[in-house]
């Protein structure tokens, strides 16, 4: 159980679902 990891892993899912909505 490592907070960093799930934060990261949140992070990373959110910058890949905001490319998809809104490509840069």
């Amino acid at each position: 159980m490592q907070p960093w990891t799930e934060i990261e892993h949140e992070t990373t899912l959110g910058l890949q679902n905001w490319e998809k909505v809104r490509p840069i």
